[in-house]
């Protein structure tokens, strides 16, 4: 676990702005599924229903890990309103033990969601050109 150190304000930003961004991605997972939806509706073709089943099967653990991120959010979130509660003298001025990994795991999501949604999208060019 590597530790920095971090404004409470600037630690509850942090929250906010991924919080915002799993919604974005939430929203986009229902897209993508309408639009496997739509290709499996329509396609015939076995190698594409064995894609669509593949893109399934992908959106499934993207919206799992992102269920877990935004959890692990919540509970820094949590962490952060009790210190605030426990010792509200200077709070904005408070510095906080700041685990780096929970960014690190966001940043890798969004990385591997957006490969994902290039992919997919790819794969729905090619099926419905």
């Amino acid at each position: 676990m590597i530790t920095e150190k971090k404004h409470l304000s600037d630690l509850h930003v942090a929250h906010t702005d991924w919080t915002a961004e799993l919604n974005f991605f939430a929203d986009e997972i229902k897209i993508l599924e309408g639009r496997l939806g739509e290709i499996s509706a329509i396609s015939t073709n076995p190698e594409q229903k064995i894609k669509v089943g593949h893109f399934e099967s992908q959106l499934v653990i993207q919206r799992n890990e992102l269920d877990t991120l935004a959890h692990d959010i919540q509970v820094e979130e949590d962490t952060l309103v009790q210190s605030a509660l426990d010792n509200p003298v200077a709070v904005d001025h408070r510095l906080m033990n700041y685990d780096v990994t929970l960014e690190d795991r966001i940043t890798t999501f969004s990385t591997l969601f957006t490969e994902l949604r290039k992919e997919m999208n790819d794969f729905f060019v090619a099926v419905l050109a």
